[in-house]
């Protein structure tokens, strides 16, 4: 049996491995192996708007694995399970605008991250396409992306949008990067960190609908 997702091992040697269908109206199959037998499985509708590929992520107590899924079409969603005896879909998100995103547990499991980039090229096309505003003060405020907060206990989801600001003389350094912000709780759990394409900065968890990233140089 092919295994189209790259599989993941718990610390007590169980595989869990993610397999799509073979045509698309079936189900992306979800299974727990151990010794090379299933012993649990569940599933989760074929994407409407397709699927590119994607990837399986543990949590730090290995409670809950993601499957990451993007579509191919600057599109990226999530589906949740819990692990225990079996596997069990908890939550997910439908696809988003947006793209490489990146994901980050809590220490505790109790909230999970999804940072989703626009643009995965050229994070400054907003500022260069003209789209940028002025803040009244000096600078200019373009958008970035997005935070997805899921609070897993309750399911609620928000979402606070990523914002530039840069000054009205600025200059994009026009290079290469890594796309993935890398989310990650703080050791406190009060401050989320992420790595953007200029350098690593530190938000609260008491996110307003819009955060505000000032780009000094």
């Amino acid at each position: 049996m092919s295994e189209d997702f790259d599989p993941v091992t718990l610390s007590d040697g169980t595989r869990i491995v993610a397999m799509p269908p073979r045509t698309h109206d079936g189900v992306i199959a979800v299974q727990l192996r151990r010794d090379g037998q299933v012993v649990a499985e569940t599933g989760v509708p074929f994407p409407r708007l397709g699927l590119a590929g994607g990837r399986l992520i543990v949590s730090p107590r290995e409670r809950l694995v993601l499957l990451a899924l993007f579509s191919g079409q600057s599109e990226e969603g999530y589906e949740l399970f819990q692990l225990g005896d079996g596997i069990v879909r908890i939550s997910g998100l439908p696809y988003q605008s947006g793209e490489a995103a990146d994901y980050g547990f809590s220490a505790d499991e109790s909230t999970l991250v999804m940072a989703l980039p626009f643009n995965c090229i050229e994070w400054w096309l907003p500022w260069e396409e003209g789209e940028a505003n002025s803040d009244g003060a000096g600078r200019l405020v373009f958008a970035f992306g997005q935070l997805w907060i899921h609070e897993i206990a309750t399911s609620n989801i928000s979402v606070h949008e990523l914002r530039v600001s840069v000054a009205e003389n600025w200059q994009p350094t026009r290079r290469a990067y890594d796309p993935y912000l890398k989310p990650r709780f703080t050791n406190d759990g009060r401050h989320l960190a992420l790595s953007m394409p200029w350098g690593d900065v530190e938000v609260p968890m008491t996110l307003d609908d819009a955060v505000t990233l000032v780009v000094e140089s």
